[in-house]
């Protein structure tokens, strides 16, 4: 296929209906998903779709998606259709999607001799059906077999085999374990590889002290590295032995500096004539003032600074002490890991040429330990290790790992087998949600981007989609022209999901911010949902009838509360003056002037309205009345005038409503529009009604009473047509002569 679209289809008739104001084909069956491959893929509904989603089981999308970057694409859809067919003898299967096919429509010889030998394996003999519960089973009695295909072999899986049981033991000791395919914890070939790697470069190190003469001599008594002394660690505990050098190294750094910087001081102090306050050798006479003034503690640093100890010229430091009291416990240290195993005591004092000396013995074992090599193996010991190394065990190991892998053919038919039943059984529902979108139109079940259906304001809304940024889903899902709702939902396990719902049927006036509802999940779940931002976009044309008036009636109220609330506070302002007036001229002894009179202007100003608003009323139903038996078409005329425009612009604005930019949020590649028209918009979210066998009773015990409004209403209109008519008002209708004319001229 090129970019034409002009590809090869074989020979196969196509169908295809138009759904949501695109050509979408149809999947007859499969044959059908067979050809799915040839089909132009500028004819498919989507193009990718995301991961995340509750309507396909997630094992299947885990195989779909090959390159695993969280998303399905065409390409992957291809890809498990030819799987399936490299493997079937044809996709008819597909036709009535299920978990389990016949073993006789499997194509390759040995996946359908894996298929017999799974159902013989759990007691299924002669059985000619396999279904994805056979391979469960399977797995499981798989898995528990010594050989099981999985490379790993437990303690338990060497048998008989004594020495390779406690190899792997011993492995496990030193490096983490693997789980084996029945969870328990063993030893793969790259265990035993590094394993093995280990003991020898451990082995080789040991073997490198024992064959340097100048790691062997470093104390006086051969075999023991501090000399034959009390405690000294013998050459047969290696890790005795290789903890006492580390420690003998360790202290001999931690000193070296300060010791080499005492010996320095003393034979500056010996140049000096033997000066011993000279600032060179024991510090700034100020500073250990100034330590003498202050809280010192160990660790100060103006402390640590000052030499190890009294400097002598002569160059003997005294090994017993005093010691600057911030190296005093590593001096100690260096004492019993180094100076006592080395002579068997600690001399009394330590000269510049014994320094050196000490020095060029600790040089070698320093290196030898930072030679190390990496592993835990050190915790079997030298002995042990030697064994292993000494013997077949390793060689046996290795073995029984090979004969476990040989069985991983078995396993690996198994997983193919169980990737052929997932595709057979959701592969047919996935193309009717990707290369055409039959179920979301259909209604034959719930979209797979479908995630549950939304209860609030006497409505429910099935197209719900989960969401992880409102914010940059709002962005994009606005050009939908469709009443969005974003809702935060919870669960009182603490579980958190955001959803935004479409409202295609009813009205928006009592939807808000705040405002709670239910949502069901896919499993039946219910969540606490809570509306967090709304999309205003027309939901019907009732609804844009109808706004003209709600938005007139909602100005007159807020008009009317703002003025009533001004007239009051100014009414309140008066008779709060008056008051106070009242009150102040009674404390004064004046004469409380009464309130003027009522001033005819008032009434004639009143007249003028009066006759004004008459005027107007004269007006409006004079031009009604005027129209004759055309006054029915003069009302709606009206009512057009003044509804028509908010119902056409509603009228425009939802048909180019369209799912489109709500799944591209989503992460959907939707390679058309899917319009939603107001008739399968009402299919979408349904709103509340009686059932139709329901017994209703008008009477509320609780309802307001009646009043005469309608007799009121009545005599009003009869009195203005009277004065109306006496005005004049209705000449061209009912002349006022015509009493005159009609009655008493005959």
């Amino acid at each position: 296929m090129d970019v034409t679209g002009k590809a090869a289809s074989n020979g196969h008739k196509w169908k295809f209906v138009q759904v949501g104001g695109v050509d979408q084909v149809v999947i007859r069956d499969g044959e059908d998903i067979a050809h799915i491959p040839e089909l132009d893929q500028k004819l498919w509904v989507a193009l990718a779709m995301p991961k995340k989603i509750a309507g396909i089981p997630a094992e299947t999308l885990d195989a779909l998606d090959t390159d695993k970057d969280g998303r399905i694409r065409a390409p992957e859809i291809i890809a498990a259709i030819r799987f399936l067919k490299e493997r079937l003898s044809g996709l008819s299967p597909l036709s009535v999607p299920g978990d389990s096919l016949c073993v006789t429509s499997i194509a390759p010889a040995a996946l359908r001799d894996s298929a017999l030998w799974i159902l013989g394996m759990i007691g299924k003999d002669g059985a000619q059906e396999i279904g994805l519960a056979d391979l469960a089973a399977a797995s499981e009695v798989f898995g528990l077999q010594r050989f099981n295909g999985d490379g790993i072999m437990p303690p338990d899986s060497a048998g008989e085999d004594s020495a390779s049981r406690a190899l792997i033991e011993d492995i496990l000791k030193c490096l983490p374990g693997v789980a084996d395919a029945s969870g328990v914890q063993g030893v793969d070939t790259s265990a035993l590889e590094t394993f093995t790697a280990q003991a020898r470069a451990y082995a080789a190190w040991m073997d490198a002290f024992a064959a340097d003469p100048r790691l062997n001599t470093f104390g006086a008594a051969e075999g023991a590295v501090g000399g034959n002394v009390s405690g000294a660690p013998a050459a047969n505990d290696p890790a005795s032995m290789t903890a006492s050098i580390a420690a003998a190294v360790a202290s001999t750094e931690a000193v070296r500096a300060k010791i080499d910087d005492w010996f320095f001081r003393c034979h500056l102090a010996a140049l000096e004539g033997g000066a011993q306050t000279d600032p060179f050798t024991n510090g700034k006479e100020e500073d250990r003032d100034r330590l003498l003034r202050t809280s010192i503690t160990v660790s100060n640093p103006d402390l640590l600074s000052l030499p190890l100890a009294r400097i002598d010229p002569a160059g003997k430091l005294s090994l017993k002490g005093p010691f600057n009291p911030g190296w005093t416990t590593a001096m100690a240290a260096f004492r019993s890991s180094v100076l006592l195993p080395r002579s068997g005591s600690i001399p009394e004092v330590l000269d510049s040429d014994g320094w050196e000396d000490l020095k060029a013995a600790i040089a070698p074992l320093a290196a030898w330990m930072a030679s190390k090599p990496e592993g835990a193996v050190e915790l079997l010991g030298l002995a042990r290790i030697q064994e292993i190394l000494g013997s077949d065990a390793m060689a046996r190991l290795a073995a029984l790992v090979a004969e476990d892998v040989a069985w991983s053919e078995k396993r690996l038919l198994m997983a193919e087998l169980r990737k052929m039943l997932l595709f057979q059984r959701d592969l047919p529902r996935i193309v009717n949600n990707f290369v055409n979108f039959s179920e979301f139109y259909n209604h034959k079940s719930a979209a797979v981007f479908q995630a549950g259906t939304l209860y609030i304001d006497g409505r429910a809304c099935t197209l719900c989609l989960e969401v992880d940024d409102p914010g940059r889903h709002g962005s994009l899902a606005g050009m939908s022209a469709t009443y969005l709702a974003y809702c935060a939902c919870t669960r009182p396990d603490g579980a958190k999901k955001t959803i935004v719902a479409a409202f295609t049927a009813g009205d928006g006036d009592n939807l808000f911010v705040g405002r709670n509802g239910v949502f069901y999940d896919r499993d039946g779940k219910d969540w606490d949902a809570t509306v967090t931002k709304l999309m205003p976009q027309p939901i019907s044309i009732r609804e844009a009838f109808w706004s003209p008036y709600k938005w007139l009636g909602k100005t007159f109220e807020e008009i009317v509360g703002k003025r009533a609330s001004a007239a009051d506070a100014s009414s309140q302002a008066k008779l709060k003056g008056a008051t106070e007036t009242a009150v102040a001229g009674v404390a004064d002894g004046k004469k409380v002037e009464p309130p003027k009179k009522f001033e005819v202007g008032t009434v004639a100003a009143i007249g003028v309205a009066l006759g004004s608003i008459g005027a107007m009323v004269t007006g409006i139903l004079g031009t009604f009345l005027g129209l004759g038996v055309w006054m029915p078409a003069g009302i709606l005329g009206a009512l057009l005038m003044i509804s028509g425009p908010s119902m056409i612009l509603a009228y425009f604005k939802l048909r180019r409503r369209n799912l489109g930019p709500v799944l591209d949020a989503s992460g959907w590649a939707i390679n058309g529009r899917l319009k939603i028209n107001v008739p399968f918009g009402r299919t979408l979210t349904y709103t509340a009604a009686l059932p139709s066998n329901a017994e209703r009773s008008l009477i509320d015990p609780y309802a307001e009473k009646k009043r005469p409004w309608k007799l009121i209403l009545a005599a009003s209109v009869i009195l203005i047509l009277a004065i109306l008519w006496l005005l004049g008002g209705l000449n061209q209708i009912l002349p006022r002569n015509w009493w005159y004319s009609t009655l008493i001229g005959k």
